[in-house]
């Protein structure tokens, strides 16, 4: 790994899981989810923390733990601005040798049109 790498992150990315077209939610009960993974063989286990609040329910500075093989998947249930931040960790989740990332901010918000 060359010096000029280190610190520096890839962009994140999200992804959207489109419903059926034929099975359209009836409501605006019908939630949405958001997902994080790792593309990282090096660091295959991840942390998410959240600073104060999360979209899916009322604790605050919550953290969730994922991997190569178990991504972290949160439901929506609430609007609003939410930051966090990303804990990688090796395969040994040695946290000696973690990288964290900066803050990351986000918003959720309902979509009174996305519903017939």
């Amino acid at each position: 790994m060359s010096s000029g790498s280190q610190g520096k992150y890839r962009p994140g990315g999200a992804v959207i899981t489109l419903p059926d077209p034929d099975q359209m939610p009836t409501s605006h009960d019908q939630k949405g989810t958001i997902q994080w993974r790792t593309g990282s063989h090096k660091y295959p286990n991840f942390e998410i923390e959240f600073i104060g609040a999360n979209p899916e329910d009322t604790d605050d500075c919550r953290i969730l733990a994922g991997s190569d093989t178990a991504p972290v998947v949160l439901k929506l249930n609430f609007v609003g601005e939410y930051s966090y931040k990303v804990r990688q960790l090796n395969e040994k989740k040695d946290r000696s040798l973690l990288r964290e990332s900066g803050v990351t901010a986000f918003r959720v918000q309902s979509c009174s049109s996305c519903y017939p």
